[in-house]
């Protein structure tokens, strides 16, 4: 081979593996690429995608919502889970899609016992599963076309207390009132159940009951150690006193 031909072919053959090694890279970089995107979709922790719920969605489970009535309506207010609760009490066939919405948005989905729903009497106790705590809720017509709602809520752990609110509705709006002015203020009913807290009963246990029948209010106390005493707050259309 001339001494031309041989200068010409180690050039060549220089030239084909310095674009072979700069190619490699960019090859191992691909083949690694692809390795750890196949690593990622295998070392998932399982959890589900989750799905917001969509603004057709709201406005089909909003829809339903504003065809209840009465207690029902008062107690849903903007709690889609309560609202899913009630359609599986009422065994309704609307409960699938609207549980369906929202158990595709969350990793836990919120429900509640029914206890008692009482349309009639408006009336409804309620309490969410897992929790050591009942809502009770009632409402009155007062004589100008509001309605005075009451909600207490009572809790266990270890002993048991319970607090009432009051709220105003009236031509699609809530307004939320100052318990005061409606019942008598706690300090001035706590001495009319138990004159002081006597070493076995701290805390005493003070329960309010809404009325499944009737307008009044009842507020117990229930400890074990002093017994059940009660005392009735009387309606006065929109307020409350204690019974004379």
């Amino acid at each position: 081979m001339k001494p031309i031909h041989l200068l010409l072919w180690f050039c060549c053959y220089f030239l084909c593996t310095s674009c072979q090694d700069k190619t490699r890279p960019n090859e191992d970089k691909g083949q690694e690429t692809t390795s750890e995107a196949s690593s990622s979709r295998e070392d998932g922790d399982g959890s589900k995608e989750l799905i917001p719920i969509s603004s057709s969605d709201s406005l089909h489970i909003n829809g339903l919502i504003n065809q209840l009535t009465g207690i029902e309506r008062f107690a849903v207010e903007n709690n889609f889970n309560l609202f899913a609760s009630l359609l599986q009490h009422a065994n309704d066939g609307s409960f699938d899609r609207v549980n369906n919405i929202l158990a595709s948005s969350t990793d836990w989905l919120q429900t509640y016992e029914i206890i008692a729903l009482d349309k009639t009497g408006g009336y409804i106790e309620y309490a969410p599963r897992g929790a050591e705590v009942t809502y009770s809720m009632t409402y009155w017509n007062l004589k100008d076309g509001t309605k005075l709602i009451a909600k207490v809520e009572k809790g266990c752990g270890p002993v048991c207390e319970s607090e009432i609110h009051f709220s105003k509705y009236f031509n699609g709006i809530s307004s939320i009132q100052k318990t005061s002015d409606i019942i008598p203020t706690f300090d001035t009913l706590k001495p009319l159940l138990i004159a002081k807290y006597p070493s076995d009963c701290d805390p005493c246990e003070f329960i309010f009951h809404l009325p499944r029948k009737g307008k009044n209010i009842t507020l117990c106390e229930e400890s074990d150690a002093s017994g059940e005493k009660c005392i009735v707050l009387v309606w006065k259309d929109g307020v409350f006193d204690v019974e004379s």
